[in-house]
């Protein structure tokens, strides 16, 4: 099964990041507007529905917000934003949803 982001950009590496369970799947596009998209696993295999897309919280700047981690019951995801200026410059963060 392939899993796209819903983006009109070219350059976007979606993929760069993917944490999948068995039931969720979680695939990074950090270069585009910096984007989680969270697939949910339907009646068969190859069925996935996109169920969310978490955003960058800034993204008309390059926080890097893609690195993720997808917990194994599927309810946490760890988000990092390597180069987020909430502290001293490209300090980064981590965002828990």
């Amino acid at each position: 099964m392939r899993l796209l982001a819903i983006s009109d950009s070219t350059a976007n590496e979606v993929g760069a990041g993917v944490s999948p369970t068995p039931k969720i799947a979680g695939v990074a596009d950090p270069l585009n507007i910096g984007a989680i998209y969270i697939y949910q696993r339907g009646a068969t295999p190859d069925s996935w529905t996109l169920r969310n897309v978490v955003k960058s919280r800034d993204p008309a700047h390059d926080t890097s917000f893609g690195m993720m981690s997808l917990s194994a019951s599927g309810r946490t995801l760890a988000v990092g934003a390597g180069y987020d200026p909430g502290g001293a410059y490209r300090s980064g963060a981590v965002f828990l949803y």
